[in-house]
C-alpha cells in the first residue's frame, strides 16, 4: 500500500524564517553601529556592525530567492513501503504539477546523525554527520504544462548494512528523501521528506 509523504519545510516557511533572522541581524548591526562612541572616524562597534549586516543581507537574498521559489508548483512523493525495508526494492513516485520546465529532477537518500556533546560543563553542542548520502534516481529534463501533473517513478534499494536508528540518549539517526529540481527561469528547489527504515 502506497504512502504519501509530507514535507516539513516548504519554500514559504524557508522564506519567512530567513526574513525573520535577517531582521534580527539588521537590528543587531544597527545596535552596534549606533551604540559606539561619538567621535571622529569609525570606532570598533561600527566596524563590528559590518558582520551581522553582511549576514543579514545574505539571508535577505536567500529569503527573496525562496519567496520567488514559491511560484514553483509543490512536488509530492509517494512510496510503496513505509517504513522502508533495507536491502529490498521500494518504488518511489514523484508527482510534479505544472507549469514548470525542469532541466533535472533527482531523488537523494540521506541519513543524518546528530550527536549532542558537552565540551564544558553546562555548554551543550551538536555535531552533525551524514553517513549515507546517495543519488538514487535521476529523471532528467521535463517540461510540464499548466494544469497537468507528471508522475516520475523509480526504484530505490537502501543497503542492508546501514544504521536504522540509535539507542544512545545523546545521539539520533534520521532518514529522508530529498527531491532536487533544477528549474529553468526560476529558482531551483529542494524538498525533504522524512522516512523510517526497518
Amino acid at each position: 500500500m502506497s504512502t504519501e509523504l509530507k514535507t516539513s519545510m516548504t519554500e514559504g516557511k524557508r522564506a519567512a524564517g530567513a526574513f525573520l533572522v535577517a531582521l534580527l541581524l539588521f537590528g543587531m548591526a544597527a545596535g552596534f553601529y549606533y551604540g559606539g562612541d561619538e567621535g571622529p572616524g569609525p570606532d570598533l562597534f561600527q566596524v563590528a556592525a559590518l558582520l551581522p549586516g553582511l549576514l543579514g543581507a545574505l539571508l535577505l537574498y536567500s529569503a527573496i530567492h525562496a519567496l520567488i521559489g514559491t511560484r514553483n508548483p509543490q512536488v509530492t512523493v509517494t512510496i510503496s513501503d513505509n517504513p522502508i525495508p533495507r536491502g529490498r526494492p521500494v518504488e518511489v513516485q514523484v508527482h510534479q504539477p505544472g507549469p514548470v520546465k525542469l532541466s533535472s529532477l533527482r531523488v537523494n537518500v540521506v541519513s543524518e546523525e546528530i550527536t549532542i556533546y558537552y565540551p564544558r560543563p553546562a555548554k551543550r553542542q551538536r555535531r552533525f554527520a551524514y553517513p549515507y548520502q546517495e543519488n538514487h534516481l535521476d529523471f532528467g529534463a521535463a517540461e510540464i504544462p499548466k494544469g497537468e501533473t507528471r508522475t516520475f517513478s523509480g526504484t530505490i534499494i537502501i543497503p542492508p548494512h546501514v544504521e536504522v536508528r540509535s539507542d544512545e540518549p545523546n545521539r539520533t539517526v534520521s532518514w529522508r528523501l530529498e527531491v532536487w529540481g533544477k528549474v529553468e527561469g526560476r529558482p531551483d528547489f529542494m524538498h525533504r521528506f522524512e522516512v523510517e527504515l526497518v
